[in-house]
């Protein structure tokens, strides 16, 4: 923890304060915050194992890559059975697990025990019980207390039986008797005060949960370390809950099944007197209760593994595909994978719009410019075409009043120096300014382009057809040259 702050610190120092002395001496196993340890730094070694065992045949069947008992989709569909809480609470409830185990395999092994050949150790974990008194010949009491073991069965016989507490009765002595040799003599009607029917029945009932009782406190053990597998998201496979929850059930299922008939063969089976007439108390041993809690442990235990799903799963009491296979670090990496390839589609999708966007809005900007640009090409070529159409007016206009001015030059010229048939000679005499104007208008005009000074055109005539001009003219009234 001071790494990291100290680290983090240097990225933003103003939220991240420096680690004091305190921090500087914490240890480093992770084993002492503050009362609350962290359990997966204290032991690495045990939280990073996968749980697969380096020796072949178990190599290949705790392997998650197991295509026929891990990676298939029946395995897949059961191991996603259970609730996404306890997957997130895997250890505080795998860890409940393990303690009731833990705590059945030490009571149950007391109660296995019972099958024992030694006298006292039977006395105390037997499976049940009797007690009953009787008289003697002689007249005294007697008391008979009978400790039903698995293998044995042993009769506590007391001489001086005073009161119904048997802890109270003195002058006792033991005997020890193998169920398999328990039978009525012949010609016997009763076996220890029990009728012989009886007693074959409370017989077959111990000498039947002998191996339900050993097979019961061994596989404990693999059920303790099941319970150690699946606390770990690292070892927990579809094939480890299938082996935490099946034997666990059917175990379950034959141990109380085995308890019903012990209690139904030696205890509700048996006969409230014997055969003089005696009353006879039942009580259920201290063995028999070890395994009744043994049970109880395996029904929390097996509880416990049928709520809690693989990692990553969770599908409640649907049975469905997760489609993960390689147990937690497969389950994070599928995870991993479905959120990336979330992350990808979502940016793909991202991507596509803001392309479609993009490709939208340039489609729209080119339609926009070509359109603005034929529009200034429209415009220009209209403002060339005006602009030209204009000069070329302007021009020909000026063309025009030029030609027309030389044609009225031309005209002009013609006329005052070759005369016309409309102008009067001007040698020898005088004549008035209006007479001259009004000569001039009176004559034909020239056009252009058409008259020449040949007498070919429609101008004036030849040379041949004029007068000389022998003197220049004057004005009569002012008697200057004209």
């Amino acid at each position: 923890r001071a790494e990291i702050r100290s680290s983090m610190a240097k990225v933003v120092p103003s939220y991240f304060p420096k680690p004091n002395e305190e921090d500087a001496y914490e240890p480093d196993d992770g084993c002492d915050r503050c009362g609350c340890p962290n359990e997966e730094a204290c032991c690495p070694g045990f939280w990073k194992d996968d749980g697969v065992p380096p020796i072949w045949p178990l190599s290949w069947v705790m392997d998650p890559k197991n295509k026929y008992l891990n990676d298939n989709r029946c395995a897949r569909m059961f191991g996603n059975l259970g609730f996404k809480f306890y997957d997130k609470e895997r250890k505080a409830f795998m860890g409940t697990a393990l303690a009731v185990t833990v705590f059945a395999m030490v009571i149950t092994g007391f109660g296995c025990f019972a099958l024992s050949d030694d006298t006292s150790t039977l006395e105390i974990t037997a499976w049940g019980r009797a007690t009953r008194k009787f008289e003697a010949e002689d007249g005294s009491n007697v008391g008979q207390i009978t400790y039903i073991g698995l293998r044995k069965f042993v009769v506590r016989t007391c001489t001086e039986a005073e009161g119904s507490d048997f802890g109270s009765w003195r002058r006792c002595e033991s005997e020890d008797t193998w169920w398999m040799g328990a039978k009525c003599a012949p010609g016997e009607e009763a076996y220890y005060g029990f009728r012989c029917q009886d007693v074959e029945t409370c017989r077959e009932s111990s000498v039947n949960s002998q191996f339900g009782a050993f097979t019961t406190a061994v596989t404990l053990l693999f059920a303790m370390m099941g319970c150690l597998t699946r606390i770990r998201k690292v070892a927990d496979t579809n094939f480890q809950k299938l082996i935490g929850c099946v034997p666990d059930t059917i175990g379950c299922i034959t141990q109380f099944q085995a308890l019903t008939l012990f209690a139904a063969g030696c205890y509700d089976g048996m006969p409230d007197e014997d055969n003089l007439g005696n009353p006879i108390t039942y009580r259920v041993g201290w063995g028999y209760w070890s395994y009744i809690f043994c049970l109880l442990a395996a029904i929390v235990r097996v509880t416990m593994h049928y709520l809690t799903p693989v990692p990553g799963g969770g599908a409640g009491c649907k049975l469905r595909d997760i489609h993960t296979t390689y147990g937690a670090a497969g389950a994070l990496v599928v995870a991993g994978v479905g959120l990336a390839a979330t992350g990808v589609e979502l940016v793909t999708t991202g991507a596509g719009t803001a392309a479609t966007m993009a490709v939208k809005h340039a489609e729209t900007t080119v339609q926009s410019a070509s359109e603005g640009a034929k529009l200034v090409h429209e415009t220009a070529k209209s403002a060339v075409i005006g602009s030209a159409a204009i000069g070329a007016g302007v021009a020909k206009a000026g063309v025009q009043t030029v030609m027309g001015s030389i044609h009225s030059a031309s005209r002009l010229g013609s006329s005052l120096l070759l005369g016309s048939p409309g102008i009067k000679s001007a040698k020898g005499a005088d004549f008035e300014t209006e007479d001259l104007d009004r000569e001039l208008t009176d004559a034909t005009p020239v056009e252009s382009g058409r008259g020449s000074l040949d007498g070919s055109g429609p101008g004036p005539s030849a040379l041949s057809g004029a007068e000389t001009i022998d003197a220049p003219r004057s004005d009569a009234s002012a008697g200057t040259p004209l």
